[in-house]
């Protein structure tokens, strides 16, 4: 059991006397004195040493123990023994990593005790999975203090990452597989939140999935949140889409030829290498997501995460659906963020461009002020099959990018008998 009060008392005072007696001008002291913190000591005299120290250094001033009893003359007789018994000095490196390591063991005391007391709130048993998620990431948080560098340091590091990219082929983000569009995007990276937006029945699972689709076939981890269909729906979608079977003959199974079959049974053997991973979920609120990619992703088995969609998730208690989404899209955002993923989120658009029969636009997006903020990118579908210019056709409208151009519409070929959208050879790719 742990410790109620993880702690060395023999390892704060040789620290301190180590600081008394030898100062603050090597190197190696200097080193383990900014790795440490007040709050890294649980006696709080040694802390309140800790921080007079501190203080003096910040101030220029030599650190000796005559400073230090200046600052706490209280503690003169306490701190003139730990000089007296400093005989562990050359073990400073070991002695200070015993108290940080104390330290942190109190801090996941802390978090353990405030997960455990989790559990008696008045609350949904999702709210509290998140809550105790988040709690114990505080934890690795704390680690990686040690990440901070240097702007200096960063661009020489950066700087080697746009070389070794000068001298490479391979493309910076996940790749779609529509050309056009990774042109205009650079692919999916991680840490982004794209949104991808349509109305009903234009195509934005078949578009979602065939992404899915062609990132998983080189063999990266992707995770496919459906709530709108089943798995089976979404495995007979992918056997159509990837053995070319038109879907009314797989769905009635009428008029099957032998050619047919061996369509079916190619498309099948194609889906079946993808690394795609499906789960169910209805209306399902973002903490339960986000629960489950953390699960999915310390397993090693998540590197891309498609969402279906936005507007048949549970926002929670929100006081509007507009809050509810805001609360959402920021919480995906964050998501993507922590575990260094892109995230496609599908996310259906209001039915009024439809009679007005234009293209549509941001606005376009139920609660669209926060879907806007929060993603990366925003990419809208259009299709006009009343056009004869248009029939065959789908614009992917790129309204916002981080990362590249905006404002620029792709055209891809649409061909929703076989669940699918196809680069369109011969078109330019601006309207």
């Amino acid at each position: 059991m742990i410790n109620n009060n993880p702690h060395s008392l023999e390892a704060e005072q040789a620290v301190i006397g180590a600081f008394l007696s030898e100062g603050l001008k090597k190197d190696s002291i200097l080193t383990i004195f900014e790795s440490l913190k007040a709050e890294s000591f649980y006696n709080q005299l040694n802390a309140d040493t800790f921080e007079a120290i501190t203080e003096l250094y910040e101030a220029h001033t030599a650190v000796d123990l005559v400073s230090v009893v200046g600052k706490l003359p209280g503690a003169k007789s306490y701190l003139i023994e730990l000089v007296k018994h400093n005989s562990r000095s050359s073990n400073l490196s070991y002695w200070s990593q015993t108290v940080i390591e104390k330290s942190k063991e109190r801090m996941m005391r802390d978090a353990l005790l405030m997960a455990y007391n989790t559990l008696a709130e008045n609350d949904t048993h999702s709210n509290k999975i998140d809550r105790v998620e988040d709690l114990l990431k505080t934890l690795s948080d704390s680690e990686n203090v040690s990440n901070m560098q240097s702007l200096n340091d960063i661009i020489v590091e950066q700087m080697d990452v746009l070389d070794k990219r000068f001298n490479s082929s391979e493309p910076i983000g996940l790749q779609t597989g529509y050309t056009d569009l990774d042109e205009h995007i650079g692919g999916l990276r991680p840490g982004q939140l794209i949104t991808l937006g349509a109305r009903t029945s234009v195509g934005k699972s078949a578009l979602g999935f065939n992404i899915a689709e062609h990132i998983s076939s080189k063999n990266i981890n992707t995770l496919y949140i459906t709530m709108e269909m089943t798995k089976g729906e979404l495995a007979e979608r992918s056997i159509c889409s990837q053995g070319r079977v038109n879907n009314r003959k797989i769905r009635d199974m009428q008029g099957l030829t032998e050619n047919d079959w061996t369509s079916i049974s190619h498309g099948a053997q194609r889906s079946a290498k993808l690394s795609i991973n499906i789960i169910e979920m209805t209306r399902p609120s973002v903490n339960q997501i986000k629960a489950f990619a953390r699960a999915v992703k310390r397993k090693g088995k998540l590197d891309f995460l498609v969402i279906d969609h936005l507007h048949l998730m549970n926002h929670m208690n929100p006081q509007s659906e507009v809050s509810g989404i805001a609360n959402t899209t920021a919480d995906l955002k964050a998501l993507a963020l922590e575990l260094q993923v892109p995230i496609l989120l599908m996310a259906q658009l209001n039915r009024g461009n439809a009679k007005e029969n234009r293209r549509p636009t941001l606005t376009d997006l139920r609660g669209s002020g926060s879907i806007e903020q929060d993603s990366d990118g925003v990419y809208l579908i259009h299709r006009d099959d009343e056009d004869d210019e248009m029939r065959g056709k789908a614009l992917i409208l790129i309204e916002k990018n981080r990362a590249g151009e905006k404002d620029v519409a792709v055209v891809l070929s649409q061909n929703l008998q076989f669940y699918r959208f196809d680069n369109f050879a011969n078109i330019e790719g601006r309207y």
